[in-house]
């Protein structure tokens, strides 16, 4: 174990704690705010000896003129990126040297052969390649399961028991390997189960965010960027996440109406495909869950509302299902924008329950705000960069990010990773206008 990997507990638990805000985008963040406006800078560390890598977030264009500068700069040959560098443009005019290492993580969409067969067969389309298709389906079950645990439609409650319905301990519940009403019964009688969908494992962080994912892990050689490998990662085993049991809130009478579900989808515009095939997925879940026994007596409905890919539209959108269609949760918007406007302007103020469908960094996802993701975080990719790092013997690192909210947001919940590991920060360096490399470089 290198010396840099001394970290006070002090410092392991602030990290700890940085990182699962960052992954639910907490507002409370010093660095970056929901509305993306950055705080200040963070200084060079000193006590950390010159850095032994060099880590970058940003667009491809940010990640060329990273490299370019740092290689000038005379950074070490070890560079660890992120899937928004995953591009060719990332070293377009970038001379790097042979002996240099490049690696870098991307997210994996979930598959699930199961889900996926029965999806064509009911769409006549595969769902490979369309985001956001297996979480929707994954969000009716939880608010359906929720609101059979908490034996109530009002959103407040399902709320309260969506950890205890998705997250371990509990009887397993597939809803491609079993009935609902065998799940409901189960929850009738005070018992637990634990969501396992077309997305995989459920597991929410207390922040509301998914502590479980797929990455793929790249490599840049040869003048070519190739696949290595796929890993697993756990943010509760990585960085000691809070992904709570969750507790049983029953009601004691049974509401009288049905559950209602409203859909903030783009049903027009340039994402009207994606976002029907999304309404598909969401439609394919209720009607499973109807013909098998339904909830509360009443079929499950759903509400559709278009947002046409803008915010505006889908603030209007989601205020017009609160207001006029009594509905009990909100699934969507796809887009960050539209579902941090979604969750501050309408989810929030009306205690409605909005699941969104965005992986942004930036997004602030917190159920005590009513706004959690079944859709897995970028910054799901910094543990295993971290772990890239640490098993390249990288123990102290120069991080680069672009001036964008999102990489910034990247930037920190790497450093709060890495802390947490025990890795040394010397820096993080927005890099734009002539930034000076020098002092996060050490050199």
């Amino acid at each position: 174990m290198g010396m840099f990997r001394r970290v006070s507990s002090a410092i392991v638990i602030a990290a700890t704690v940085t990182l699962i805000g960052a992954c639910g985008g907490d507002d409370k963040s010093p660095t970056t705010t929901p509305n993306g406006s950055a705080g200040p800078s963070t200084s060079a560390n000193t006590d950390f000896g010159p850095a032994e890598g060099v880590v970058i977030f940003g667009s491809p264009e940010t990640t060329d003129d990273a490299l370019n500068r740092a290689i000038e700069a005379g950074a070490p040959l070890k560079f660890f990126l992120a899937g928004s560098s995953r591009s060719d443009g990332s070293f377009d005019g970038v001379n790097l040297p042979g002996e240099a290492t490049v690696l870098g993580t991307s997210l994996i969409d979930p598959a699930s052969a199961e889900f996926d067969a029965a999806y064509e067969e009911a769409y006549g389309r595969s769902p490979v390649g369309l985001p956001g298709v297996r979480e929707a389906y994954d969000a009716v079950y939880l608010v359906a399961l929720a609101a059979a645990a908490a034996n109530s439609t009002d959103s407040a409650a399902i709320r309260d028991n969506i950890h205890y319905v998705a997250n371990s301990p509990g009887e397993i519940f597939n809803p491609l390997a079993m009935r609902f009403d065998e799940a409901v019964a189960i929850l009738q009688g005070g018992g637990d189960v634990n969501y396992i969908g077309a997305s995989g494992q459920v597991d929410l962080t207390a922040k509301g965010d998914m502590s479980k994912g797929q990455l793929e892990v790249w490599r840049r050689i040869g003048g070519s960027i190739a696949p290595q490998e796929t890993r697993d990662v756990d943010l509760a085993a990585e960085i000691a996440a809070d992904v709570p049991s969750g507790e049983l809130h029953t009601a004691a009478d049974a509401p009288g109406g049905p559950l209602r579900i409203g859909v903030v989808l783009p049903l027009s515009g340039d994402n009207a495909d994606l976002g029907q095939a999304i309404s598909d997925a969401i439609d394919m879940a209720v009607d499973t869950i109807n013909a098998e026994g339904a909830l509360f007596g009443s079929d499950i409905e759903v509400v559709r509302a278009d947002d046409a890919g803008d915010a505006t539209q889908a603030v209007s959108a989601a205020q017009g299902l609160v207001d006029n269609e009594g509905i009990s949760a909100i699934i969507g918007p796809l887009g960050e924008d539209a579902a941090a406007a979604v969750a501050s302007e309408v989810a929030g103020p009306s205690s409605i329950l909005e699941i969104a469908l965005s992986t942004a960094a930036t997004l602030p996802t917190d159920p005590a705000a009513f706004l959690i993701r079944t859709r897995a975080a970028n910054t799901l990719q910094v543990a295993v960069d971290a772990n890239l790092a640490l098993e390249s013997e990288v123990d102290v690192v120069c991080v680069l990010h672009g001036s964008d909210p999102e990489s910034q947001a990247m930037a920190e919940a790497f450093k709060a990773a890495f802390e947490h590991k025990e890795g040394g920060v010397r820096a993080l360096v927005a890099v734009a206008d002539g930034a000076d490399l020098t002092a996060c470089l050490g050199s």
